[in-house]
């Protein structure tokens, strides 16, 4: 690491940084490993945090839905709220 990047050679721990979004959160894992088993790993977080989850029925998936309303008029988008 010092030789081609100029970065002392240390220990890396896995670091998790989160943004809140319009569906909810996401949260992001920082973590070291050889390039031929990044797919490896990432799929044994993943389905380690999926197992997490369903310990608890009270915690779910987040994901974004779309609801379509419809309207008197063919083609319209507006939408009469009643005033």
């Amino acid at each position: 690491m010092e030789q081609v990047y100029g970065v002392a050679d240390t220990v890396y721990k896995p670091k998790v940084f989160s943004k809140i979004v319009d569906h909810g959160g996401n949260f992001y894992l920082l973590y070291v490993c050889h390039y031929r088993r990044i797919s490896g790993v990432r799929n044994k977080i993943n389905a380690r945090v999926i197992e997490e989850f369903n310990k608890d029925p009270r915690m779910q998936f987040a994901y974004p839905t779309e609801r379509i309303i419809p309207t008197n008029k063919q083609g319209d988008f507006s939408i009469d709220v009643g005033k």
